[in-house]
């Protein structure tokens, strides 16, 4: 008789694997290598079990500009017995399909298909790709009866591969070309590595050029309890700062005509919506600012997390919902209601699928936000450790404020002048609906009290009665910790905002809003490998420092590290994961990068001419065997 053949579910990992065979009716009280019924087996990998042999030419002159072309694959020696599991598998006559369970993302596409491929599947089976947000049995099961063709996972896999193409490119054409313009010591470079270090070190040469400047603030107290501060203008920006010496040229002015006049006041009704629900990058640094966790103290928590079912995947970049997610929205904000009430007290918490800032499908793929997933009852939530208790709370916060009313408030802003066209203005905050800051959570900018402002019209005059001036400078910024290193890798255009606030082109501001340096799922092994090789250490206040190295490694590839060219790449293979970019074209992108800073700096190479041997003809001490030369 004709027998069906078997689907074989390849998972990421192993706890990957007894979650999809739970979902599929496996019993998994035995853990076992395989499961296996009449219809599925249900099998592992771990991470990239094989290597790109990437040619590791010599490092000269002539070895550069070299494209970095993989020659097939090596396996990793540690993974042996997974792989020869993998291989007996893959090779059953009765195995007709291989589903690639991979976690969701490029990644988690990559390291499969590179199995696939490795195993000549593509040919000879039916390859599908099964895609889960989340790990309850549900959730897991749907995406198994839901797998798609590997075809269409291919733009994941090309997004993968194009970043991987960009690190050997990067990597193996910068270290060589700095090293030799540098004889003396190996520098290495990496594409977003290197990019972090350069965050780390502008920084540092921000604050060694930083020179205090004195400026001085004159606030006035007038007839009427009125209050305010004497404002100059720097082009059509207003500033209570009086720098060098313009509080002298004024100083007379100001008391010479003690009647000054509202020329203008405004009244506007604002309001401050709840934040977007939170990114992977987002609760690592709000966890890090607030409570001081290192990146990859809140990446293992976040993973914990995800496996124990709290919340949705950790690994994702975007900051909505789909429409379709609506039914375990209302579920979990029932259950979070019950268990968060004293935090919530009375604060309206109304779910509308048609709020864009929580629910837009235009803005989510294959991911969605963090958000609470599964029902957890109190003495679940008690058991977790701290790190994982803050960000799960962090997570919950966002999610039951992002269902409430905003903070509405009324703003007045009243300008005063008197005849020598010296100005005062004043501000006043009045709050009308405090919403979402009504819920007791320390992830709230606190407003200060409401600032009222004594009743007068526009005409009104008012007198002068006193001033109080006070001096003061210019304080330089401080040195980068770990949390603000993620939330500027995150979003570099974070780092250069004053930058950007003073340069008058501030128009496209809002395109440029998100420009990442790398992606968040590797933020920490980036961040790991920069401490590791010692481009930089931490001092005792757990900011982070350059070494000598990585001091060196900024200044000799002066000019050639370009945050914002590293981060448009980035945001190149987002494009191609999108299916909007063609992977080709970015790999020319970068290999005409590359060619150009090697050709343009190659011929500065000085190769030092190879010393002839000469055998002194005595044996070695030491060992014996080997001959001992002279080396001039």
């Amino acid at each position: 008789g004709y027998k069906m053949g078997k689907s074989l579910i390849i998972a990421e990992k192993p706890s990957l694997k007894i979650e999809i065979a739970k979902a599929l009716g496996f019993d998994t009280t035995q853990k076992l290598k395989n499961y296996e019924n009449s219809k599925v087996i249900v099998s592992n990998t771990l991470g990239h079990i094989l290597r790109i042999n990437y040619i590791n030419g010599p490092w000269t002159k002539d070895s550069i500009p070299q494209d970095a072309k993989g020659e097939g694959y090596e396996l990793d020696k540690d993974k042996k017995d997974i792989f020869n599991n993998l291989k007996r598998l893959v090779e059953r006559e009765d195995v007709t399909e291989i589903v690639s369970a991979g976690d969701a993302d490029a990644e988690g596409s990559l390291l499969v298909y590179e199995l696939m491929e490795y195993f000549n599947t593509l040919e000879n089976k039916k390859n599908t790709r099964l895609w889960a947000l989340g790990l309850d049995a549900g959730t897991l099961k749907k995406a198994f009866e839901e797998r798609f063709d590997i075809k269409e996972d291919l733009k994941y896999v090309n997004a993968a591969r194009s970043r991987a193409y960009a690190d050997a490119m990067i990597g193996f054409n910068f270290s060589r070309l700095f090293t030799l313009l540098n004889p003396g010591e190996t520098l290495a470079y990496g594409r977003v590595m290197t990019g972090a270090l350069k965050i780390i070190r502008e920084r540092e040469i921000e604050i060694e050029n930083f020179v205090p400047e004195k400026f001085t603030t004159i606030n006035g107290e007038f007839s009427n309890d009125f209050k305010g501060s004497c404002i100059t203008f720097e082009g059509n920006r207003e500033s209570t700062r009086f720098f060098g010496d313009s509080y002298d040229k004024i100083k007379d002015l100001i008391e010479k005509d003690k009647e000054y006049k509202i020329i203008d006041k405004k009244i506007e009704l604002k309001k401050t919506d709840p934040d977007l629900l939170p990114n992977m990058n987002d609760v690592q640094s709000e966890i890090g600012s607030k409570h001081g966790y290192g990146i990859e103290e809140t990446t293992t928590a976040l993973q914990s997390l995800y496996e124990k079912k709290f919340i949705s995947y950790p690994r994702s970049d975007k900051k909505h919902l789909r429409q379709e997610d609506l039914p375990r929205v209302e579920t979990m904000v029932e259950h979070l209601k019950g268990i968060y009430e004293d935090k919530i007290g009375d604060v309206e918490i109304k779910i509308n699928v048609k709020n864009k800032r929580v629910f837009d499908n235009s803005k989510v793929k294959e991911h969605f936000a963090l958000y609470p997933w599964e029902k957890k009852s109190q003495n679940e939530i008690d058991k977790l450790t701290k790190c994982e208790c803050l960000t799960y709370e962090y997570i919950v916060d966002k999610f039951l404020m992002a269902f409430m009313k905003p903070y509405e408030y009324e703003s007045t802003k009243i300008m005063l002048e008197n005849s020598h066209n010296i100005k005062f203005k004043t501000d006043g905050k009045i709050m009308k609906l405090k919403g979402f800051k009504e819920y007791k959570s320390v992830h709230i900018t606190k407003d200060e009290n409401d600032k009222k402002v004594p009743s007068c019209e526009k005409g009104d005059i008012l007198l002068l009665e006193k001033i109080k001036t006070k001096n003061d400078s210019t304080k330089p910024p401080s040195l980068i910790k770990e949390h603000q290193l993620t939330k500027y890798m995150g979003n570099i255009n974070q780092f250069y905002k004053k930058e950007m606030e003073e340069n008058e082109e501030s128009e496209n501001i809002e395109e440029l809003k998100e420009l990442p340096l790398g992606q968040s799922s590797t933020q920490k092994d980036i961040i790991k490998k920069i401490y590791k090789i010692k481009h930089v250490t931490t001092n005792s206040k757990k900011q982070i420092i350059t070494t000598p190295l990585g001091k060196k490694i900024i200044e000799v590839g002066e000019g050639y590290i370009n945050l914002k060219l590293t981060a448009e790449f980035n945001v190149k293979t987002k494009r191609i994961e999108e299916g909007e970019y063609d992977s080709e074209d970015f790999k020319k992108d970068i290999k005409d990068f590359v060619y150009d800073v090697v050709k343009s700096k190659k011929d500065q190479i000085v190769e030092r001419p190879k010393k002839e041997v000469k055998k002194i003809g005595e044996g070695c001490p030491l060992c014996q065997k080997g001959e001992l030369i002279d080396v001039g």
